[in-house]
């Protein structure tokens, strides 16, 4: 379910369970497609990726299997300069609206023309906000950090966060984020996801690991 930020502000209770997602300073990364073959690989998380290609006439069909997430689909922000590889059955946005490979959910969704959109399961976008700002200990306005790990991700430096909202901005209080920010050029990508909703915010954590762990970015 998609939602616009007036109706949330206009609507929604302290704890209201239908909390808009504050797609922050918010920037994500590059998907990959494979290497030919079978091979297994351990990420900076620890976890163990395999990556499948299979032929079939002119058709090459790429999925990565990592943590019993497969990632079965594949695509490109041409204009941000990143791929990533995304779940067997989820769909992920056109570029009708915002560009393409934005927005990411295990149903069809339409994303409106809003300033805003949330409810959806995970969300990657690239700002020209630099990397030192949106990357430091204290988190983002409004959290509170609850973790925070220095990591790399497509061979860039990138931290992962996991915070809790305070309630004092847009977030009710409590809302939990857990989100990658890693750097492209001078910009930052940012990957996210939230408990809002009836979103399953422990598996989409997962996913949104094994997610990052395919992304690619164009050195352009």
């Amino acid at each position: 379910m998609l939602f616009h930020t007036s109706e949330l502000i206009l609507s929604c209770p302290r704890r209201s369970p239908w909390v808009l997602t504050l797609v922050a300073t918010v920037s994500l990364v590059a998907a990959a497609c494979g290497n030919g073959g079978d091979t297994g690989a351990n990420d900076s998380t620890g976890t163990t990726s395999t990556t499948t290609t299979t032929t079939s006439g002119d058709e090459t069909t790429t999925s990565t299997q990592a943590g019993g997430v497969v990632l079965a689909q594949s695509c490109t922000n041409a204009e941000d300069g990143y791929s990533i590889q995304f779940p067997e059955g989820w769909s992920t946005n056109e570029g009708e609206v915002v560009p393409t490979c934005r927005f990411f959910h295990p149903q069809p969704f339409e994303v409106p023309e809003a300033t805003e959109v949330f409810g959806l399961a995970v969300t990657v976008k690239v700002d020209d906000v630099p990397f030192s700002r949106v990357a430091g200990e204290e988190g983002s306005l409004g959290e509170r950090v609850l973790s925070r790990e220095e990591t790399t991700v497509a061979g860039q430096q990138a931290v992962r966060v996991e915070a809790q909202s305070t309630g004092d901005v847009l977030l009710p209080e409590g809302v939990h984020t857990y989100r990658y920010h890693v750097e492209v050029g001078n910009g930052t990508l940012t990957a996210t996801t939230h408990d809002v909703g009836e979103l399953d915010y422990e598996a989409n954590k997962e996913v949104l690991d094994e997610m990052m762990e395919t992304l690619e970015l164009d050195a352009g």
